[in-house]
């Protein structure tokens, strides 16, 4: 089943419950997630309390002062989770069809290193006065991913043969999460006690916004 492949060492969404709180009491919550996950599935519909992501920021370098300085990680709920790698499962059967051979990276069965020892060859010698006039340009990718806008991706997958249905379930995942961004602030509290007085103590909030 979905919910016993994910982690259990994974931080929880905004709920407060991880895939371990599943797995342990699934004698008693079992039957009221699977209908949740056949409900979605039946109707094409997805609670917004489903789909609420925990966005937290963590800091690349020991003094961050610009956006690029965080790496924003994405805590999702467990019921999301389950329904989201429903999907997956289904998509992966033919995902190597759909993919272009050169993309090794994030395939199941590819690695990323033919790649690197494709471009060697093909570098191998790329200087050489006897060959003809040649030039190469290094394009960084790192954020391609977060640019692709989702009505590109959903007019692709009818191209690939995706059942409108199956469209309109991803549409519905892709289109309706809604982010609360976890702000670590730290206060230095004095403490006005006659022993600790003019003492700081350092004071995690953790501020929902």
């Amino acid at each position: 089943m979905a919910l016993f492949d994910i982690e259990e060492d994974r931080a929880p969404g905004s709920d407060g419950f991880s895939s371990g709180f599943y797995k342990a009491a699934w004698p008693i919550v079992g039957k009221e997630v699977t209908k949740a996950v056949l409900d979605f599935f039946g109707t094409g519909r997805l609670l917004k309390q489903v789909n609420a992501t925990l966005l937290s920021l963590i800091p690349k370098v020991s003094a961050p002062n610009l956006v690029a300085d965080f790496r924003p990680i994405s805590c999702c709920n467990v019921l999301y989770k389950i329904i989201s790698k429903l999907m997956v499962l289904r998509i992966r059967a033919i995902l190597g069809k759909l993919v272009s051979p050169s993309q090794n990276a994030f395939v199941p069965g590819r690695k990323i290193g033919d790649n690197i020892l494709l471009a060697q060859e093909l570098f191998s010698g790329y200087n050489q006065v006897r060959l003809p006039p040649r030039c190469a340009l290094k394009v960084d990718l790192r954020k391609a991913y977060d640019t692709v806008e989702w009505d590109f991706l959903l007019a692709t997958l009818p191209l690939f043969g995706f059942p409108a249905v199956f469209i309109g379930r991803i549409e519905e995942c892709v289109t309706s999460t809604h982010f609360l961004f976890v702000l670590m602030v730290i206060h230095m509290v004095t403490l006005l006690g006659p022993e600790d007085c003019g003492k700081g103590t350092p004071c995690p909030l953790t501020c929902l916004c």
